[in-house]
């Protein structure tokens, strides 16, 4: 699987806010949009998604323009995970699971005992099998946002287009989607993700596009993106980036903002950043 946006631009009637954009994405690979709110990562998107036409340029889906591939063909192809979802009805999380099957089925088609097992086999590849009779409107925010990845998986596209899956989380249940996100990846999926958190890139060892207030586009690395200047120029906030090393695994690699007024970098918190993450590697 292959996302290819090629010189993209969109917006809104004559209101342009991604211009001229390019990337690829390849199975294997996540994918990370980054940039303040405001700077075009839903209108993206949405045209990825097909639910806005592009201004200029392409969407390819494995060299296929997305404009004209059917919606059932669309949907067999690209998982969309929102940020929440809360259903009217209380289904149970086997049934919301399930609904991942309708671009399988026929016009006047039910679930059958295939889409079933398979349903429960995705809640059991992402560990939470033991939710599957209750309510999906009484279980917690972090659990439903691993059963809207697991409806995804139940659709069995290739391409996963997830809009800041861990909005509104606590840290633990950040943690988890995240382990899941690179989970799947390394299972061969295509990921693309929103996100508010430099760090989350850093996590999943992403690749990342930056959209900017001003100035195009810049896409590569987390490594060649997640810079201090770039945070600096995106976010308006100077950041300081080092490594705290594990017990036992490669050194992780950390953003932290610098709680001061200004936007000039604190000397003294990077240098606080440095020792401590020479007191954990020695």
């Amino acid at each position: 699987m292959r996302l290819t946006v090629d010189d993209l631009s969109c917006g809104y009637g004559e209101h342009r806010v991604v211009d001229e954009l390019s990337l690829t994405v390849d199975s294997g690979e996540v994918m990370c949009l980054l940039g303040p709110n405001g700077v075009g990562k839903t209108t993206l998107f949405k045209t990825i998604l097909g639910f806005l036409a592009p201004q200029g340029g392409r969407v390819l889906i494995d060299g296929r323009d997305a404009r004209t591939l059917g919606r059932r063909e669309q949907a067999r192809l690209i998982a969309y995970v929102p940020q929440a979802h809360t259903p009217p009805f209380p289904f149970s999380v086997r049934d919301v699971v399930t609904m991942g099957r309708t671009a399988r089925l026929g016009l006047f088609s039910s679930p059958g005992p295939a889409d079933k097992a398979l349903a429960l086999e995705s809640l059991e590849r992402l560990g939470i099998d033991s939710l599957a009779e209750r309510p999906y409107t009484e279980i917690s925010g972090g659990e439903r946002q691993m059963v809207l990845i697991a409806r995804a998986l139940t659709q069995q596209a290739q391409l996963l287009i997830m809009d800041e899956p861990t909005s509104s989380l606590d840290f633990g249940n950040q943690v988890r989607v995240l382990r899941q996100v690179r989970r799947l990846a390394g299972e061969g999926l295509c990921i693309v993700m929103t996100t508010h958190e430099p760090d989350h890139a850093l996590w999943c060892d992403a690749r990342v596009t930056l959209l900017e207030p001003h100035g195009p586009a810049q896409v590569g690395s987390a490594a060649e993106i997640i810079t201090e200047a770039a945070m600096n120029r995106a976010y308006g906030v100077a950041v300081r980036i080092g490594s705290i090393a594990g017990p036992g695994g490669p050194p992780v690699e950390a953003c932290v903002p610098l709680l001061t007024h200004s936007s000039v970098p604190d000397r003294s918190a990077s240098n606080q950043l440095s020792a401590r993450a020479s007191q954990q590697r020695s």
